[in-house]
């Protein structure tokens, strides 16, 4: 990347899975290929004991982390990729959001992780994933790994040390989507205190908490505070007063 070798994650991680394999770091023995198989376990959800008003409060809860999740998500990956203007608007945002949440509810009913946006994705934007051309090649890419599950496999599952595992291929790419994701930050105006505070709790608390939902609650509650506090309650909109209290219900209220 310091030489501006496009597609420089993408060959790190290759030159770090080769190496790992030349020094019998990598499992080997297994087939490469090998055909998709199993159930779907989703298509045994139980959606009317789901209904039941009891779980409503847990259903609150994971609306609120999923929303926040891919806000932050796409805030993000959307600065990196440049789409968003000068006033900080991401145009048209509920197309991306109404995009995730489908993605989201497909998932679960096949019974796979999450289908969402993802933070690592802010790699291939630097590069110029900035189309919807470059999700489909993704996508694309995702259909043929399931029939390369031995692989990857092998190469991003980990490799044990003592009482531990490393992951010596992805971690160093995780590492790059932090510098990339701490570039934004010289856009925050660190002389103005209500704005500084917040901004620092938010950036501190996501890795501390492993979480992007814990860190957006401490941001939007001590910026709807310290807003308050200093008698300028007008700098800022009224869904971020009803977005912090709805978060103070949840903490304190739902544990």
């Amino acid at each position: 990347m310091a030489r501006g070798v496009r597609a420089a994650v993408f060959w790190g991680m290759l030159a770090t899975g080769v190496g790992g394999g030349l020094m019998g770091l990598l499992p080997s023995g297994a087939p490469w290929v090998e055909l998709p198989h199993g159930r779907l376990p989703g298509l045994e959800i139980d959606l009317a004991g789901a209904l039941r008003l009891d779980l409503l409060p847990l259903g609150v809860v994971l609306l609120f982390f999923a929303i926040f999740d891919a806000m932050g998500t796409l805030f993000a990956v959307a600065t990196e990729a440049r789409l968003v203007d000068a006033d900080g608007h991401f145009p048209q945002l509920g197309v991306a959001l109404t995009v995730d949440a489908v993605g989201a509810l497909a998932g679960a009913v096949i019974g796979t992780s999450s289908v969402t946006c993802y933070i690592e994705s802010a790699t291939g934007a630097s590069v110029g994933a900035r189309t919807g051309l470059a999700s489909v090649v993704t996508g694309s890419c995702f259909l043929v790994a399931l029939f390369l599950v031995p692989v990857v496999s092998a190469i991003a599952a980990g490799i044990p040390s003592g009482d531990r595992t490393l992951y010596p291929v992805t971690a160093p790419a995780l590492i790059v989507v932090g510098v990339l994701m701490a570039r934004s930050v010289v856009y925050i105006d660190w002389g103005d205190v209500t704005e500084a505070v917040p901004a620092f709790l938010t950036l501190a608390l996501m890795p501390a908490t492993f979480s992007i939902s814990h860190g957006l609650a401490a941001g939007f509650v001590s910026h709807a505070g310290m807003k308050l506090a200093a008698g300028r309650a007008r700098e800022s909109h009224w869904l971020a007063y009803a977005i912090a209290l709805l978060f103070v219900w949840r903490y304190f209220w739902l544990g």
